[in-house]
């Protein structure tokens, strides 16, 4: 074994151990391994700096922003509010509504996004059903992984290992190449989760009882531990951001805020108060 060889590995098993201790982000890692490989001359600054104009990379960039898309239209929200119309409160019902149309988005967008998008409606079906959160929220994991296995996009290996094959000189993959046996993977998953998922999914959380209701935004914030950076607005009725839309309003754009969650405040009913953290 070369000094170089061991230099990569040594390179190689410390950039892992930074992954797993999450201490440095994940991609200041990946940048600290590429300069200690160029500056060590292994790599020449050309080949360090070769990914960034890559076609495969700059396509994971533009599903990014697809997937970003959809979730500021309101498109992924309006599916949620479809599947808790159609989904009763049958646990075996909800787990098979649930998982399909997941497992289809994710073959679109990022797998992160689609769980992201998915997560409040998940446990919002999960109270209204009587059930523990944890009993939808491990099928919906395995719905958006495996849901990347139906299109040539649902995941950057796909295109990493299409790309390889054409460096290679092997007849490219069409985009629902991989459709065949990642939907035969999703149905294998269902299947399981279905039939045997009252003995396989565990029970962290308990039901929620009394009044079947949605969880406020405090409720989930507590919960998932994201009380630090969400908060709870009211928009006055002489707001410039009233009667506007959230593409309109462009919130995201110019403060960097994200809306994770809308509600109208009935006329009918007495002024709240000023808003509060949540």
């Amino acid at each position: 074994m070369t000094n170089e060889i061991t230099f990569v590995f040594i390179v190689l098993v410390v950039m892992i151990a930074l992954f797993v201790s999450d201490r440095i982000r994940l991609d200041l890692v990946a940048i600290m391994g590429m300069l200690a490989l160029m500056l060590s001359g292994i790599l020449t600054p050309a080949e360090a700096v070769a990914g960034f104009g890559d076609t495969t990379v700059l396509l994971i960039a533009a599903l990014m922003v697809v997937g970003d898309g959809l979730f500021q239209t309101g498109v992924a929200a309006w599916v949620g509010q479809r599947l808790g119309q159609i989904a009763g409160q049958n646990e075996r019902r909800i787990l098979i509504t649930l998982m399909i149309p997941v497992a289809v988005l994710s073959a679109f967008i990022s797998s992160t996004g689609t769980v992201a998008i998915m997560l409040p409606i998940a446990v919002n079906l999960a109270r209204r059903a009587g059930i523990s959160p944890s009993r939808l929220l491990l099928p919906l994991a395995y719905a958006a992984l495996t849901g990347g296995m139906l299109t040539l996009v649902g995941t950057p290996p796909n295109l990493i290992a299409a790309d390889a094959l054409v460096a290679a000189g092997r007849p490219p993959l069409g985009f629902f190449s991989f459709t065949p046996i990642g939907g035969l993977v999703l149905v294998a998953v269902t299947l399981v989760l279905a039939l045997a998922g009252h003995w396989l999914l565990p029970e962290r959380v308990a039901p929620a009882t009394g009044e079947v209701r949605g969880p406020t935004l405090a409720e989930l914030a507590a919960e998932y531990r994201l009380t630090e950076g969400l908060a709870q607005v009211r928009v006055a009725a002489d707001s410039p951001l009233a009667g506007q839309t959230l593409a309109e309003a462009r919130l995201h754009n110019r403060y960097g805020i994200t809306v994770v969650g809308i509600r109208r405040w009935p006329e009918s009913r007495p002024s709240p108060g000023p808003a509060r953290a949540v």
